[in-house]
C-alpha cells in the first residue's frame, strides 16, 4: 500500500522547499521511526520530465517514483510532500505520520544543534529496531481510528 503525496496541513512538511536536498536522518527512535535509518532516497520530477503539476497521475510518472523508492519505504518528493509505503495500508499509513514526526524533530536538532549532525541509527540498528512496526503501526491505526470515529461521531 502506498500513502501518496502525504500531508497535515501544518507548518512544517517533511521537506522544507530550500532544503531539497538535505539529507533526511532518523532525529530520534520511538521505534516507528526506525525505517528512516534505511535511508531516505528524493524524487524530483523535474529531472526526467521537466516542469509539471507535481503529481505522479500517470504510468511513467509512477514508475519515475517507484524506480527511486527502490527497497526504501518511503521517499521525499521534492517540493510536494512524501510518499510511504506498507505491506498494509495502516503500515504505509503509520510510516507518513512518523516521518512528518521525524522530519520536525530532525529541523528542531539541526536548527539547536550548533552544527553537530544528528545522532542517528545506522542502517543495520534501523532494520532490528524496525521489526516491531508492524505491531506498533496495528495499535496507533486503531487509536487513530478511535479518536477520528470520536469526532465524527461514528
Amino acid at each position: 500500500m502506498t500513502v501518496p503525496g502525504e500531508r497535515t496541513g501544518q507548518p512544517l512538511d517533511c521537506e522544507p522547499p530550500g532544503l531539497q536536498s538535505e539529507r533526511t536522518t532518523l532525529a530520534w527512535d520511538r521505534t516507528g521511526l526506525a525505517f528512516i535509518a534505511a535511508g531516505v532516497p528524493v524524487f524530483d520530477i523535474r529531472v526526467k520530465f521537466g516542469a509539471t503539476n507535481m503529481l505522479c497521475g500517470d504510468t511513467p510518472k509512477a514508475a519515475a517514483l517507484a524506480e527511486v523508492l527502490g527497497e526504501k519505504d518511503i521517499a521525499l518528493m521534492r517540493a510536494h510532500g512524501v510518499v510511504a509505503t506498507g505491506s498494509t495500508l495502516e503500515l504505509a499509513v503509520f510510516r507518513a505520520v512518523y516521518t512528518e514526526i521525524n522530519a520536525r524533530i530532525q529541523h528542531w536538532t539541526l536548527a539547536l544543534g550548533g552544527g553537530a549532525p544528528p545522532a542517528a541509527l545506522d542502517a543495520e540498528e534501523g532494520q532490528l529496531a524496525d521489526v516491531v512496526n508492524e505491531t506498533a503501526a496495528k495499535r496507533a491505526w486503531e487509536f487513530w481510528r478511535a479518536q477520528v470515529r470520536g469526532q465524527a461521531n461514528w
